[in-house]
């Protein structure tokens, strides 16, 4: 891939402040305007469109060369009135008429049609045969007094007003001489190995906390021995609300059941266990136990994105899949009630708060994702109660259409699936946080006196491997994670299918 290598400056510059940033990228946009002008002036161009159409005389525009006028002559008739007289030399010349919008054809028709009305007295044959005279004679003119622009030394002068909105002249770019292209590793600004890593880059904080902002810590924080630390409550309580998470597992997750023609509500968590225990063999008998649970989609759920998958996948890979990792994933989702025993709260707006769980919780979590468990979170109505939240169901990620063949999708799909392998092979430690700031003075950059730390920049790498102990930023959606669990597979998408624990948030 070609990339731009520029060469380092040959003085050093000046670290500019944020507030100097702003203060030059605000003037980089505000379009210059005269000395003359006030800031409520109306533009040259907007006066002559406006003393056009209010005065008889059509200001003519300067562009220092005097294109020869046009003669227009009119066949007079004694009912005609004064604005239908012949021209006179003295007349608009070409440049003005465009302004006006108005050509001689349509002058022309004009008058034939004022003259079929008033000129009742005199014979139509001479008069059509008159104007079609007229006609000829102001073509022939035309032509010859066009002066030839292109071999013409014009110059615009400044108080002259613009045709067309286009016809502003940008400054040309100038980009530096000694800017080359080039196929190789390119690395500009400070080195990487002076970028902050952990515990460094959050020594400083420049945000400050409301007080009193609440910290949830789902694990008993006393563990200290081998393995996950165990939850903080020993017994399973819910919270069925919209200020909290609803589990798949809540007794109060209700789905409706219909047994011999009688319809009754049972607990949809009972329906999901002995779904999912059935024996999985391949992607349809997944499917199946899927929409067991959720009949309601049986006709707008496809499941043909997660069928294409399978059919290109090897003999070995679904060998493994359907007879090793697939039972694990079952039995780590259907321990929900014992690994999550708490109710999870939702990082609602204009409210901070911090969730900590551990990455056996995350798992669990993502585990009845991938079975598409979470009870209304399939509704995508603007009305539906988890609107204004990102999808968290797979079932986004199995629908739709083909095109899975030999394209990157299948690839994000792997590295989803292989974190599943993991996890259910050998179990994470560790503990993750998912925290919501609410700000109640919103800091404004350009006023902060504070420089603008060190950029490095480069063509080469990777997020998992030279990313490892920064601070990573994902701005590119206003939903967590944009399009990971649908077709987007662009920087934040990428950066979620790496670290499949962000999905959670």
């Amino acid at each position: 891939m070609l990339q731009r290598e520029i060469s380092p400056p040959k003085q050093k510059l000046k670290q500019a402040s944020i507030s100097e940033f702003f203060s030059l990228s605000s003037k980089s946009v505000k379009r210059k305007r005269s000395p003359t002008q006030s800031e409520n002036e109306v533009s040259p161009f907007a006066k002559k469109t406006t003393e056009h159409k209010t005065s008889a005389k059509t200001p003519v525009l300067d562009i220092g060369v005097k294109p020869t006028p046009t003669k227009v002559s009119q066949t007079k008739s004694p009912t005609v009135g004064p604005s239908h007289e012949k021209m006179s030399a003295n007349s608009e010349p070409n440049s003005s008429r465009l302004l006006s919008g108005l050509t001689e054809a349509e002058g022309a028709e004009k008058n034939i049609i004022q003259m079929s009305k008033d000129a009742t007295n005199f014979d139509i044959d001479s008069i059509l045969e008159n104007v079609t005279e007229n006609m000829s004679h102001n073509k022939n003119n035309s032509q010859s007094s066009k002066p030839d622009l292109e071999s013409m030394d014009v110059t615009v002068r400044a108080e002259s007003p613009l045709l067309f909105e286009d016809s502003i002249q940008e400054a040309p770019v100038v980009e530096p001489e000694s800017m080359q292209f080039t196929d190789g590793p390119t690395c500009m600004g400070m080195p990487a190995k002076d970028l902050k890593r952990i515990p460094n880059c959050w020594a400083t904080n420049p945000f400050t906390m409301e007080s009193g902002t609440r910290h949830l810590k789902l694990y008993n924080t006393s563990h200290k021995g081998p393995g996950p630390p165990p939850p903080k409550s020993t017994t399973y309580y819910d919270a069925w609300d919209s200020h909290h998470v609803r589990l798949p597992c809540s007794t109060e997750n209700l789905y409706p059941v219909t047994e011999r023609g009688r319809k009754s509500l049972e607990k949809r968590w009972e329906l999901i266990r002995s779904s999912l225990l059935m024996k999985m063999d391949n992607e349809y008998d997944l499917q199946e136990a899927i929409l067991t649970y959720n009949s309601r989609y049986c006709k707008k759920w496809s499941f043909q994105k997660l069928g294409n998958f399978f059919t290109q996948a090897s003999d070995s890979y679904k060998k493994k899949f359907f007879g090793t990792t697939l039972p694990r994933m079952v039995a780590l989702a259907l321990d929900l009630p014992n690994i999550c025993t708490q109710p999870i709260p939702l990082l609602c707006h204009q409210r901070s708060c911090k969730v900590t769980m551990t990455q056996q919780q995350i798992a669990c979590l993502l585990c009845n994702a991938f079975f598409c468990t979470f009870p209304r979170r399939n509704s995508k109505g603007p009305n539906s109660e988890y609107s204004n939240y990102p999808s968290i169901n797979f079932s986004s990620l199995f629908n739709g259409a083909g095109g899975w063949h030999n394209s990157p999708f299948v690839e994000k799909f792997k590295t989803i699936l292989h974190y599943f392998e993991r996890v259910c092979e050998n179990m994470p430690t560790g503990t993750v946080t998912f925290e919501r700031r609410c700000l109640s003075d919103f800091p404004r950059w350009e006023k902060s006196p504070c420089t603008l730390g060190g950029l490095h920049l480069s063509n080469e790498g990777r997020i998992e491997c030279d990313g490892i102990g920064l601070l990573q930023v994902d701005f590119a959606n206003r939903y967590l994670g944009g399009g990971v669990l649908s077709s987007g597979l662009v920087q934040e998408e990428i950066l979620f299918s790496i670290c499949p624990e962000l999905i959670v948030s």
